[in-house]
């Protein structure tokens, strides 16, 4: 106990480092990649490192300017790191991402409250349900909260710190903020610049955000990040490169989701927040909150954090239910000062930290069973593999090790040629109306999806995977 006590700090950052590593980590390459985005990415993550092409983006061989490229370099990274190509390492970045986003809670809440309050945000932010689910899914929802999580931290912490170094936490602020942008696009600024701007403004420091010392510095970081990427696509792809990423995945999803179906009420994040903050929405006392707002800056600027964040993703007219994990840095720190009885609080983690920890692998493979095992199947054990009708299903593309032939909407021409050279899958349900159309045997039938080809194409054998 002496040792403990005479080296608190190290034995509770090896503590914390535990914890994270249990409920972030554990099992991460135990269950295979979910459709539709765990596959989809993961595929161009791994063409992108294969071709050694880190500035374009491909899905399937094609141009795919939906995202900026963070997120698959962060993915080729890991790769190279471990030197495969599995689940595991395709998941590593973003659990990775969420145990630094409960670190900065950790750091911070320890700077300007206490130690006890660091570790009760830390483990709130990290046992939160939707947070730590999708830490271990791979998608590029994470990259861009911690990004932007770590941005509005250190832009906090300028308002505790020593005036000789303010300026390398809002430099830090700038970084963080440019690397956000290079995770997700727009949300990216408008988060972390939105709420310091709101956060500074209420406590009379306007002012500071346009020091030179800070802003054009700043500036320069942020620029030096942000435009060299954006500069090159726009150089190699002109028309292109604007249609698709500046004007209908930016601008047209913030104004309306019509085109890419993502439309919801201005309501739809209050349940989403209510379930995804499981367990420690329980805990929220409005009453203490209210009666310390004013005299608790911390909480105050948290309060404000979470507003602007919740205001601006439920005016988009694009929602989705991952588009709001930064508001759970900003509800960790908030609900944090709420535990008043830490055996509950102890109790509550430790129970959730096992279900996360040692359920969440369960839970995804029981979701395979609904069809998408049948797709990983036919992709591992047939070549040449294409898909009729299917929809965006890239466990395909992804399980087959290759590029793939995809059809989504209904061709009969389309059928009857590829059919002469390719296994196709379809679902069950539209084999009979198909086969009205094109002559073709059935090969294996499964749970949903239902693998059809021509009777001149000679069967195939197992084959490996490529990964």
């Amino acid at each position: 106990m002496g040792l403990i006590k005479k080296h608190v700090e190290f034995f509770t950052f090896l503590g914390l480092l535990g914890f994270c590593a249990l409920v972030f980590f554990w099992g991460i390459g135990s269950y295979p990649l979910m459709d539709v985005d765990e596959t989809r990415y993961a595929s161009m993550a791994r063409d992108m490192f294969l071709s050694k092409d880190f500035m374009t983006l491909r899905l399937n061989g094609e141009y795919f300017f939906e995202k900026p490229p963070l997120y698959f370099w962060l993915e080729c990274a890991s790769f190279a790191l471990f030197g495969k190509i599995n689940e595991f390492t395709v998941r590593f970045p973003v659990a990775l991402c969420g145990m630094l986003s409960a670190f900065a809670l950790y750091f911070a809440g320890k700077k300007v409250v206490s130690r006890k309050y660091g570790i009760t945000a830390a483990v709130i932010l990290a046992t939160s349900l939707q947070f730590n689910v999708l830490s271990k899914f791979a998608i590029l929802d994470i990259v861009l909260a911690a990004c932007a999580g770590l941005a509005v931290v250190c832009g906090f912490l300028t308002f505790y710190v020593q005036e000789q170094n303010k300026k390398y936490f809002w430099w830090l602020f700038y970084i963080f903020s440019a690397l956000a942008v290079l995770a997700k696009g727009v949300p990216g600024v408008v988060v972390p610049f939105g709420v310091m701007f709101c956060a500074a403004v209420a406590l009379g420091k306007g002012r500071e955000l346009f020091r030179p010392q800070y802003l054009f510095v700043g500036l320069i970081l942020f620029a030096s990040i942000v435009v060299p990427w954006h500069q090159t696509m726009l150089e190699m792809y002109p028309n292109l490169f604007w249609d698709e990423y500046v004007v209908k995945h930016h601008l047209q999803r913030f104004a309306g989701g019509e085109e890419i179906g993502r439309t919801q009420g201005w309501w739809f994040y209050i349940p989403t927040f209510l379930v995804g903050f499981i367990p420690w929405i329980a805990f929220v006392n409005p009453r203490k909150i209210w009666l310390e707002r004013t005299t608790n800056q911390w909480l105050y600027l948290n309060l404000i954090g979470f507003a602007f964040t919740f205001l601006f993703f439920s005016v988009s007219g694009t929602k989705l239910i991952t588009y709001i994990l930064p508001l759970f840095f900003f509800a960790a720190n908030i609900v944090a000062f709420c535990i008043v009885n830490l055996e509950r609080f102890a109790v509550t983690a430790g129970v959730m930290a096992c279900i996360l920890a040692f359920g969440t692998g369960p839970a995804f493979k029981f979701n395979f069973t609904f069809g998408q095992d049948d797709l990983m199947h036919y992709a591992k054990t047939y070549r040449p593999i294409a898909s009729f009708g299917v929809g965006r299903k890239y466990s395909l593309l992804y399980y087959s090790g290759g590029y793939i032939k995809r059809k989504p909407e209904i061709d009969y021409a389309w059928l009857e040629k590829t059919l002469k050279t390719t296994y196709v899958v379809v679902k069950n349900s539209d084999v009979e109306k198909f086969s009205q159309h094109a002559k073709f045997e059935i090969v294996e039938t499964g749970k949903k999806y239902t693998l059809i080809k021509s009777a001149d194409l000679k069967p195939a054998g197992r084959v490996k995977n490529g990964l």
